[in-house]
This record gives structure tokens, sequence and C-alpha cells, in this order.
């Protein structure tokens, strides 16, 4: 972006959703519809001093790509987290669930299987270090799991806890947590 503080013009960008911008000026679209083949896919979007980064999602079990994802944040090194629909064999059915995402140098990575069973998982944020926020579980860039319950947060809003919380930074010196709520 070239320039440390002011107004810089973006140009135009694919989408109106800006969730996102790093210290490097990479800004993350939640997600655009775009058209292919007839099908209307929903993805999120990376942009970086005029260049779109398309985030495909998941392919799940059965190899077919997703046609709805979502990211919700993004780091320092360009590492996004959200949400992808993943098709899955199951019984000899197809079926579909929403599964936590990293899209790391724009491949999508399935987080879905880091947490306890559920139908569903989202992750909402992730710090420099890449550790992701899913839930209120905390999964490290080291695969160590971390439960938070609402005395370590000291909060008692359920609902805000889970959609709202964003890990902002780990101190790894004395392995403690700041999180903006």
């Amino acid at each position: 972006m070239g320039q440390k503080n002011g107004i810089v013009k973006l140009g135009n960008l694919p989408g109106k959703d800006l969730v996102a911008i790093n210290d490097t000026g990479q800004v993350l679209i939640k997600s655009i519809v775009e058209n292919e083949n007839g099908k209307s896919i929903r993805h999120p979007i990376l942009w970086e001093n005029g260049k779109i980064t398309r985030l495909r999602g998941l392919e799940g079990d059965l190899g077919i790509e997703s046609e709805e994802s979502y990211g919700f944040a993004l780091n320092k090194n360009g590492e996004v987290v959200g949400q992808s629909v993943a098709y899955l064999s199951y019984k000899n059915d197809i079926c579909k669930q929403t599964h936590a995402t990293i899209w790391t140098n724009g491949k999508a990575i399935d987080l879905h299987k880091k947490i306890p069973k559920t139908n569903s998982s989202s992750a909402t944020g992730i710090n420099d270090f890449g550790d992701v926020l899913i839930g209120r579980y905390l999964i490290c860039n080291d695969d160590q799991t971390i439960l938070f319950n609402h005395n370590d947060l000291k909060t008692t809003n359920t609902n805000y806890l889970y959609k709202n919380m964003y890990v902002m930074d780990k101190r790894r010196h004395n392995n403690h947590w700041l999180f903006c709520l």
C-alpha cells in the first residue's frame, strides 16, 4: 500500500463486505458470489495491491468443491480463517456440513476434526502465530487444543463468546493470552 498514515485508495474491489486488513495491506472480503459453469459459487477473496486471490472452499471426502465458504479473519501472514461447506459421504448418502477452515497460501484446510465431535464448526479468529479460534476452542499451531470456559474469560454471555471473540496475541514467554472481546 506504500503509505503508513492517511487514506489509501484501494481501487475497485469485487465485494463490499470487507472484514479485515492486515499490516501488509492485504484486505479480506468475507465472500462474493460468482457464476461458474451455471452454478453460483460463494467464496472469500483476498485483495493485495490490485491482485485478487479467490479462496476456494473445501472438497470434503467426495472431491466435490464447496459452493459456499466465508472468510472471517486474517493475520499478518495472509492466513485466512472462516468456514466452508464440505460434502461428505455418510451411509451411502451425500451430506453437507459446515466446517471450520483455514486458507494457507490460498489452499483450504479443514479444521473441523481438531475439536470435539460436532455437526458444524466455524473459525472466527487467528493470530499472527497461526493459533485459530473455533467457538471456545483455541487450536494452537503446535496442534494443542485449549478449551476456554466462561470463568477463564470473565464473561457469562455464551452467544457473545462463541460469535465475537477474537484471539489477538499469544504471549509465548509466559503462555498468557490476550483477548479482544
